[in-house]
């Protein structure tokens, strides 16, 4: 599966930077078939396959990031979505989380695999992937991102479109985490989102709920914030942990969220 990865990955850069959707780091995703929402997979193949098998039919298909780093299988999913994406152009979007970052990379596991598989030679590619992909993905009522709104707060998409990873708010899109029971500070300048700042996130994009990844729960394998903030994790480090995703077989959403998590 990684023979010719770095050509791959080469041209999976330029549907991230040429997509006809995409005004800086927001992509629109149309709405017209089904659509799947993965969590962080953590260099996890099995669970993306898993995740796979249960889903048949045209959808579209948005990663929420954090594909490397833990697991020990990052080569390959990063192979996985690239193929799945190049298979797919129309209808697989690929979002940055915070370890799509070589930092990261060298403390978590990706840059050791690298190393011990000799791909040492693909490094200067995927940090070119990793630039190229877009923080926030919008498909009409839903909001997608890694972790969550940017802080200082924006008031225009423009605004949003604008906001370049390494630059304070692209750090907070991230790194941040609701302020729920389930907080906890990670440190490094990290901080949480609060139900008001999530309220406007969503009137500048015009949405009505966000989905986001980052952060496991380990009642249930996902969790739901503020009555509509949807947090998904598709990897179990591992572990016997609950997995999810989310699988919206029709739009607009009048149901439930949570009704249309599925767990694995």
């Amino acid at each position: 599966m990684t023979d010719g990865i770095e050509e791959r990955i080469k041209r999976s850069i330029s549907l991230n930077i040429n997509d006809p959707e995409r005004r800086g780091s927001l992509v629109r995703v149309g709405g017209e078939h089904g659509l799947v929402v993965v969590g962080d997979l953590h260099g996890e193949p099995d669970s993306l396959r898993t995740l796979r098998s249960k889903i048949t039919g045209n959808c579209i298909w948005i990663f929420l990031g954090d594909y490397v780093d833990r697991g020990s299988g990052s080569i390959e999913i990063l192979s996985m979505v690239v193929d799945m994406q190049l298979y797919m152009p129309e209808s697989v979007i690929l979002l940055r989380g915070n370890h799509e970052d070589w930092n990261m990379n060298l403390r978590y596991g990706f840059a050791d695999e690298i190393s011990r598989k000799g791909y040492k030679d693909l490094i200067p590619v995927i940090l070119d992937w990793y630039e190229s992909l877009p923080l926030f993905a919008v498909s009409e009522d839903l909001v997608a991102v890694h972790g969550g709104p940017p802080f200082p707060p924006v008031g225009t998409v423009k605004e949003l479109e604008d906001i370049t990873y390494l630059s304070k708010k692209g750090q907070s899109v991230v790194w941040s985490d609701p302020l729920d029971r389930f907080y906890q500070p990670r440190g490094g300048g990290t901080r949480a989102f609060s139900r008001e700042e999530y309220q406007r996130f969503l009137e500048v994009t015009g949405c009505s709920y966000m989905v986001r990844g980052h952060q496991y729960n380990p009642e249930a394998g996902y969790k739901v914030s503020f009555d509509n903030c949807l947090t998904l994790f598709s990897a179990r480090y591992g572990r016997e942990w609950k997995r999810s995703f989310l699988y919206l077989d029709r739009r607009p959403l009048t149901e439930n969220i949570e009704d249309k998590v599925i767990t694995f």
